[in-house]
């Protein structure tokens, strides 16, 4: 039993890296392409809510499942519920709202939008990295 827990650790952990990395990868994204990467969805919409939704979802349910064979387990609990509480509360919002939101930060603070989401995603992919690499590793 031991076993097949340390293995799905083991798994979750990687999972857990690979969130990290596609963080850095959105981050320098959006420092280099902003106006793509802004473009490959429409964020004004029903669909751009629940895209953002899913992804917050998604990243909440790993780093919960991971959170235990990372560095910062305490940590990385709170950003995980915090996460998937924010999902599933942002699948509820008027869609109204959301396009006010998006367009307020996108639009009216393009800069300001993409300087703090660029290096926000790029540390924050950074730190899941780091927290998600074993403890003897070279990091």
């Amino acid at each position: 039993m031991n076993s097949i827990l340390a293995g799905r650790g083991g798994m979750m952990s990687k999972l857990a890296m690979v969130i990290g990395v596609v963080y850095i990868l959105i981050g320098v994204t959006l420092a280099l392409f902003p106006e793509w990467f802004l473009s490959v969805v429409d964020w004004e919409s029903r669909q751009g809510l629940y895209v953002a939704a899913g992804i917050r979802v998604v990243v909440g349910a790993v780093l919960l499942l991971a959170a235990s064979t990372l560095r910062f387990p305490g940590l990385f609990r709170f950003i995980g519920a915090l996460a998937l509480a924010a999902g599933l509360m942002l699948a509820l919002a008027p869609i109204e709202f959301w396009g006010q939101m998006m367009r307020w930060w996108v639009v009216d603070h393009a800069t300001l939008f993409r300087t703090a989401t660029a290096i926000g995603a790029t540390l924050f992919g950074a730190f899941i990295v780091y927290s998600a690499t074993p403890k003897g590793a070279a990091v």
